[in-house]
């Protein structure tokens, strides 16, 4: 098995969730040492290959040989494995920082609540742009009835619509 055996992003979650529920241990502490010596290490547990199973199967090798990318993969988890680092180390200064409920001013609950409403407006401001430059383009509803069809939620009246304008349109 090579080190990617299952997805390096599911390793590099499980690695960013460790050090985000570790930032409040000394970095000496043997859990957080274990974390950043190998950030896409699986664990090495039964229950990691079980899972690992369950979710992508097995194939005999004779089925399905290595490929170049399989058995060399060394140097790929070697960056991620630093970069993951850097982000965890980020990652622990960011959560040591962070301020306790109590600690934020009304001002700062004030400003929060200013810009999400000043996002909210922006949003609909833009949706609103959008709706009426769709109103009357046929190819904008084409789009997004196919986008519906494909999803199977185009039905009844819309289908029959989108069908006509499919006819239009190919005129």
């Amino acid at each position: 098995m090579n080190s990617f055996t299952g997805s390096p992003k599911e390793k590099s979650n499980l690695f960013l969730q460790g050090a985000i529920n570790t930032a409040n241990k000394d970095i000496e502490d043997p859990e957080v040492k274990f974390f950043f010596k190998a950030p896409l290490n699986d664990g090495g547990t039964f229950c990691g290959i079980i899972d690992l199973t369950a979710k992508y199967g097995l194939v005999p090798k004779c089925v399905m040989p290595e490929t170049y990318q399989s058995e060399n993969s060394r140097l790929q988890g070697q960056i991620i494995s630093t970069k993951l680092r850097e982000f965890g180390l980020e990652l622990r200064k960011m959560e040591q920082g962070k301020k306790k409920p109590e600690e934020i001013t009304q001002e700062e609950k004030d400003d929060v609540k200013n810009t999400e409403k000043s996002i909210e407006e922006q949003r609909t401001k833009k949706n609103g742009i959008i709706a009426s430059y769709a109103k009357n383009n046929k190819i904008v509803h084409q789009l997004i009835d196919l986008a519906l069809l494909q999803n199977g939620m185009l039905k009844g009246a819309a289908l029959d619509s989108f069908l006509k304008r499919s006819v239009d349109l190919i005129k």
